[in-house]
């Protein structure tokens, strides 16, 4: 005896009936992948055993489905187990009000009305030692499905068609079809199939997903579009967003805010999530939990790992997208293909603008788009600003944005970070604004930036990327002068740029990037705190005395300056200094002190720097070698060992020098010619000299200079000594030493 309500908790939106040596493998698995992607539960049978009588749990999954798919095919009816489903199928279908849909694959149905033809025959054989009573009932039970008006495969063109169509039967009576609202919403069911995967509504646990993606990316859209099609399956729906909060909470949905079995719940404001949806034990078995934010740390300190980033669509798509809003179709009419893509380029491939874009030229003529082009997006940006107003709240993220300027009404007092990378922007605003919150701007890659905002009231702003910007042509003082929490600020491949302000110090300023900017001339004085600076390629013409007051900086990079001159080895009074490289500074020719009178240079600095001038053809050697030696490893380029190393050889990696030399006070600089038959850098790393800790007895002491590694593309051609040691100290320590052998002689 079964009882109907008007409404069941359903186990499984879908029970498949087949015979697994006919279909399983082909046909069923095509359909089955469909449902799955449609987000449609389907009972699954592979771990039942199957046998004469259908098992317990059978019985109990075909009475918990709301649609059963009766696929009938040819030896379906050698199975008496797929004719005891179907039986306890007509059942459900008349007492439990199951939709019943049936399929005839391969088969003609008045065969299985009839039992006719091969099919009969296996039926007959099926049963062959059945009670009358069993094959009554199978018989009017195949009779039955085969009167329900189903599909029949040779109707349909193709199979994919077919399984097509019944996959859209099934939502619809379900009642899981897309609202006509998202009709045109193209690439949705590609969204709906991703979600799928992660919410896995086959599954019985409580799950939150999160969407995540930046604002006009089309989270919501994709949200509404997943709850018009999956609420009906639960006992109570729920979407909250904030028109529902700002309607005093004024449910919309069918559910029972009293019932504990609330099965689906989606929200729309991050805010929220703490008081709404806190932990997954206040909802019941099988509940979902969709949160819908442009903030991905917010989901995953509500402990949501379960996370569906929502990416820009392709260009394809992005143009399907735009014609669709634009002409009604995924595809441009004649005439209007190059008009179409650029629009769609224009908008950043960004859904919210190509549906913006796309409403306003519907219905205008091709003269009108020409004429139109050039002020698009000065029309647009009110539509759009406003359409993007809730991100301004903590998270703009806009990849590509299409906009030369942020709209007159952007106000971004609440802004915490600012991402627009590969925008069109040409300036960001008008005047300073309110920037209190604001702590990370990245701009990289937008090309067309020529002026950055005046940051005066940014106090808390700690990174600015300013990469590839590549029009942007000077900073201005007033810009950047209180920025003085910014610790990062890469300007790497501004190529435009020529002028940074001077005079300011960005007190908590520690890495600082300028390498690509080639028009810059003059050794950036923007903060004495920074510890890795960056300045390879530019056209800095000298690095100043002044570069002794950098006092935290480690790494000092400037390759390939074709503009450098000179360097002041004031550089080497830098205690924290640990490498500069001047690398292929072709144009380099001298490095010397540069005394200033109010700072004296001691004569003892105990310095960790290496310094590589490779490739620096121009560069004074002797002058620099004649300096007072404040460099731990230097490399310079050359053949030959220069004449200041007055104890040399030029053949081999062995080098004698005079006892004399030894003494206990030993100090030397040395130099070792190394031919590298590769073009790979040579470091410090390469070569270090060997000696022993004990000088012998003896006229002279081998010193040898040997490769550190096992490099057979590098070898030691030479090699050279030079004692560092005043004359006056030495014949001063020769006495001594005399005078104590004499005391120990006599």
């Amino acid at each position: 005896m079964y009882s109907s309500s008007s409404y069941r908790n359903w186990l499984y939106d879908v029970f498949p009936s087949f015979s697994g040596e006919d279909i399983r493998k082909t046909f069923l698995s095509h359909l089955l992948k469909e449902l799955d992607r449609k987000l449609i539960s389907v009972f699954k049978d592979s771990e039942i055993q199957r046998s004469h009588s259908i098992a317990p749990e059978l019985v109990q999954a075909i009475r918990g489905s709301k649609i059963a798919v009766v696929v009938v095919s040819k030896n379906y009816a050698s199975s008496s187990w797929c004719l005891n489903e179907l039986l306890e199928i007509v059942k459900c279908k008349g007492g439990l009000c199951q939709v019943v849909i049936p399929i005839f694959y391969g088969l003609d149905p008045s065969d299985v009305r009839k039992q006719s033809g091969d099919f009969g025959e296996s039926f007959e054989k099926t049963c062959k030692n059945k009670t009358e009573d069993e094959k009554r009932l199978w018989r009017k039970a195949l009779t039955d499905v085969a009167n329900i008006l189903g599909y029949h495969y040779l109707n349909w063109d193709n199979e994919a068609t077919m399984t097509e169509a019944i996959v859209n039967d099934v939502l619809c009576k379900l009642n899981f079809t897309t609202s006509q609202d998202f009709k045109d919403f193209v690439g949705i069911e590609d969204h709906i199939a991703e979600m799928s995967l992660l919410l896995r509504l086959e599954s019985n646990e409580v799950r939150m997903v999160g969407i995540w993606g930046p604002s006009g990316i089309g989270k919501t859209t994709i949200a509404r579009a997943l709850f018009s099609r999956i609420s009906p399956r639960f006992q109570g729906s729920i979407y909250l967003d904030k028109a529902f909060m700002a309607k005093n909470l004024e449910i919309y949905s069918k559910a029972n805010p009293d019932d504990h079995n609330m099965k689906l719940h989606l929200q729309d404001d991050r805010m929220l999530l703490d008081v709404l949806v806190g932990q997954t034990h206040w909802f019941g078995c099988g509940s979902r939990i969709i949160a819908i934010t442009d903030d991905r740390h917010k989901l995953i300190a509500h402990g949501i790992h379960l996370i569906y980033k929502v990416g820009l669509p392709s260009e394809k798509l992005a143009l399907e997208m735009f014609c669709q809003s634009a002409f009604g179709q995924t595809s441009p009419p004649k005439g209007f293909e190059k008009l179409a893509s650029e629009v769609a380029v224009r908008a950043g491939c960004l859904p919210l603008g190509l549906k913006v874009i796309g409403s306003y030229m519907r219905g205008r003529k091709q003269e009108d788009w020409i004429h139109m082009l050039p002020r698009l997006q000065r029309s647009l940006d009110g539509k759009i600003e406003k359409a993007l107003r809730v991100s301004y709240d903590g998270l703009l993220s806009w990849v590509r944005c299409p906009l030369s300027c942020m709209p007159s009404t952007f106000c971004p007092k609440n802004l915490v970070k600012l991402k627009m990378p590969e925008s069109k922007l040409e300036k960001l605003w008008e005047g300073a604004g309110s920037l209190a919150c604001l702590k990370e701007m990245d701009l990289e890659g937008s090309e067309k930036l020529r002026e950055i905002p005046d940051l005066s009231m940014a106090t808390n702003l700690e990174t600015l990327n300013l990469r590839d910007c590549s029009s942007l042509v000077e900073i201005y003082c007033s810009s950047v002068r209180n920025l003085n929490k910014v610790r990062k600020l890469d300007m790497k491949r501004c190529t435009k740029l020529k002028n940074l302000p001077t005079g300011i110090n960005l007190e908590s300023l520690r890495y600082f990037d300028l390498s690509g900017c080639s028009r810059l001339r003059r050794f950036p004085d923007i903060s004495r705190n920074i510890s890795k600076l960056h300045l390879n390629q530019t056209g800095i013409v000298k690095v100043p005395w002044w570069i002794e007051d950098f006092t935290r900086l480690e790494f000092l990079f400037m390759k390939d300056c074709n503009k450098l001159k000179h360097i002041s080895l004031n550089i080497s009074k830098l205690q924290h200094l640990e490498f500069a490289d001047f690398t292929d500074c072709r144009r380099l020719t001298e490095a010397s002190w540069h005394y200033h009178p109010s700072r004296m240079i001691s004569a003892e600095i105990d310095s960790i720097l290496e310094f590589d001038f490779m490739n620096c053809l121009n560069l004074d050697q002797e002058a620099l070698l004649q300096q007072n030696p404040v460099f731990k490893l230097m490399i310079l380029p050359g053949e030959k060992v220069p004449p200041y190393f007055v104890h040399q050889t030029t053949t081999g990696n062995s080098l004698a020098i005079p006892t004399f030399l030894c003494e206990p006070c030993f100090r030397i600089r040395a130099c070792a010619v190394v031919d590298a038959v590769s073009k790979s850098t040579l470091d410090f790393t390469h070569v270090a000299i060997q000696t022993d800790d004990v000088f012998p007895l003896a006229d002279v002491v081998d010193i040898k200079f040997c490769l550190t590694s096992d490099d057979s593309l590098c070898k030691i051609k030479g090699c050279g000594l030079r004692d560092l040691m005043p004359l006056s100290h030495r014949m001063f320590l020769r006495k001594m030493k005399n005078q104590k052998a004499l005391g120990k002689a006599s």
